[in-house]
């Protein structure tokens, strides 16, 4: 296998990696530096369904708003008509939820403005090298100019109750 190849050559196999990147550094195909990405994907202890986004955490919030209000209502009319319910506690355990998105749409709120910034920080360079290049070549460039980033919470942006860093990642299948 690949793997039992590489174990058995690794001592040959460094200096000659080593010599064909300064032969494509020579050649000018490619520039030494670091580069780091991570794309590991870690089964989180979150479930997709203890996660909430902007536009359910608003449309959850205006239909808690209106259950509160017709449990106020409830409370003031006749107590015949309130079949059993208790309405204190039911207002309460309303209450605690709309607190809890409460939470939950202000970290999306601080997560979505951190993301602005760092978008609005990347349209400036990108202007600005534009408009340097612009100057460089004597005219105006041709495309689309760099769209600037819009603030605030996007409909897609979420939480997760059960863990706060973990994130809901696409994988093959879904």
């Amino acid at each position: 296998t690949i793997n039992t190849f590489r174990k058995r050559f690794l001592s040959k196999l460094g200096p000659l990696f080593l010599q064909v990147l300064m032969i494509a550094h020579g050649l000018g195909l490619l520039k030494l530096g670091d580069v780091s990405l991570d794309g590991t994907k870690i089964k989180a202890n979150a479930s997709k369904h203890k996660a909430m986004s902007w536009e359910y955490a608003n449309k959850l919030e205006a239909q808690l708003q209106g259950e509160i209000e017709e449990l106020l209502k409830r409370a003031e009319s006749d107590n015949s008509k309130n079949d059993g319910i208790n309405i204190p506690a039911e207002l309460e355990r309303r209450e605690a939820r709309l607190a809890k998105i409460a939470e939950v749409k202000a970290e999306i709120e601080r997560r979505a403005q951190a993301r602005y910034e760092q978008e609005q920080a990347e349209y400036e360079a990108k202007l600005k090298a534009r408009k340097e290049k612009e100057e460089a070549l004597g005219h105006k460039l041709g495309g689309k100019k760099p769209q600037a980033p819009e603030p605030g919470p996007r409909a897609k942006d979420q939480v997760n109750f059960t863990d706060e860093e973990s994130r809901i990642m696409p994988t093959s299948g879904g």
